[in-house]
């Protein structure tokens, strides 16, 4: 909510995410990012089904490749797994959300 002296209004926020890559790796049996576009609710909700257990780490990017934000979890077991991703406070625009299992590129949704 923004506030000057003659009120206050509400600003949302877009963030789009489509996909780049369509190939999955061998240790990922589905993969899914929502809301899309994501707005004013300051988060994304990152859906994964792991064949390999490991460290998942996501990395948020602008459209001039500068790190935005970077989201680091810890040891993930084989199985259905969501991420939750605070985008609060980012501007409007076009991110990349890249994926990472023990620190190896899975794949770049843009």
């Amino acid at each position: 909510i923004a506030m000057n002296a003659c009120g206050a209004d509400t600003l949302q926020q877009m963030v789009t995410i489509t996909t780049v890559g369509t190939g999955e790796p061998a240790w990922v049996e589905s993969f899914r990012v929502f809301p899309n576009p994501a707005g004013s609710g300051g988060s994304l909700t990152v859906e994964m089904d792991l064949k390999r257990a490991g460290k998942v780490s996501f990395e948020l990017t602008d459209v001039m490749g500068k790190a935005v934000r970077v989201f680091s979890f810890s040891e993930k077991t084989v199985g259905s797994q969501v991420f939750n991703l605070k985008t609060e406070g980012m501007a409007a625009g076009i991110y990349f959300l890249t994926v990472h299992l023990e620190g190896k590129v899975w794949g770049i949704q843009k």
